[in-house]
Parts: structure tokens; C-alpha cells; sequence
């Protein structure tokens, strides 16, 4: 109902139609998507797992629309092939099912720094974390700092990324 909610340790997504949620539901070591439908008191019915052909951990999933074009997406985090940092990764949701996961091809979001928590609201702009340094501080941050991206089709592939400046970040 309030967009993203926190139940236990399941990060959710409500669907377009508020009748259905994407959440992560842990197996054995991993994070998985799962889907359910929302009871009018709120109890989940019909829980399955998302086949995403994805064998990787699963984290900070978003579901967005890009009404524009028809899409239904979804971002996640996760750990880069052969690398141990979390880029922003994408799947779209295409005739019955979600097409295999990608990451997001501008190298100025998948960095070697961490990217996690995507987020784009209704104008198209993704909004995520990094712990890549702060611009003009040269150090190494220390936290993660919100990061933003004007959306440019397809995904962002040649947005312009910038930090939130202060008060939302700080060197």
C-alpha cells in the first residue's frame, strides 16, 4: 500500500495493479523473488517463486513501468560476475515471464564500487546507492551515498550520473 514496505527481512514491491507483491524470500544462502497476491486483510495467497534463470543472490529488487514503451521492469542488486562488488541489474517482463537478468550497461552506474538500493520514480529517474567516492573529495567513502541518473532510453545507457548534494550527502 505505501509503495515499499519491510516485513521481517523481505524487501517488497507492490505490482501495478496492487493486487499482487515481489518480495525476496531466502533460500538455503540466497535471496529469491518471489510472488504473491494481497487478500483484502492483507495475507498473501498463491506464493511462488520468480524464475529469473538467475543462480546469483538477489538483493533491493524494484519493479517499475515504463508505460511509454509497455515494460514492466525490474532492478536488483547483485554481485558482478568474477567481481565481489553489487552492481544494478535488470529484467523485463515479456510476453509470460522475466527475460534473463543484465546489468545496466552505463559504466558510470555499475562501477567497481558497490551499487545497491535502485529506485526510479515516475519521471524516470533511478535513483541508487554507491560507496564510490564522493566527487571532489578524492577519498574513499566511507558510507553509501545517494547517486541519481535522468532516464535516457534504453535504461539509462547514456544518462549522466550524479551524487544528491548536500543535505542528502556529504564529503
Amino acid at each position: 500500500k505505501s509503495g515499499l514496505a519491510y516485513v521481517g527481512f523481505m524487501e517488497m514491491t507492490p505490482l501495478r495493479d496492487g493486487r499482487k507483491v515481489l518480495y525476496t524470500k531466502k533460500n538455503k544462502n540466497l535471496l529469491e523473488i518471489w510472488e504473491a497476491h494481497i487478500g483484502p486483510d492483507d495475507t498473501f495467497s498463491d506464493e511462488k517463486a520468480v524464475n529469473l534463470d538467475w543462480a546469483g543472490e538477489i538483493r533491493n529488487p524494484h519493479v517499475f513501468y515504463l508505460s511509454r514503451y509497455g515494460a514492466r521492469i525490474l532492478l536488483f542488486s547483485s554481485r558482478s560476475e568474477g567481481r565481489k562488488d553489487y552492481d544494478i541489474f535488470y529484467s523485463e517482463f515479456r510476453d509470460t515471464r522475466w527475460t534473463p537478468p543484465a546489468p545496466l550497461a552505463n559504466p558510470k552506474i555499475n562501477t567497481p564500487a558497490n551499487e545497491t538500493y535502485p529506485f526510479v520514480d515516475k519521471d524516470g529517474i533511478l535513483y541508487f546507492t554507491s560507496d564510490r567516492p564522493y566527487p571532489g573529495s578524492g577519498e574513499t567513502a566511507v558510507n553509501e551515498d545517494i547517486w541519481f541518473a535522468q532516464f535516457d532510453f534504453p535504461l539509462w545507457i547514456n544518462a549522466s550520473v550524479a551524487a544528491l548534494p548536500a543535505p542528502f550527502n556529504n564529503a
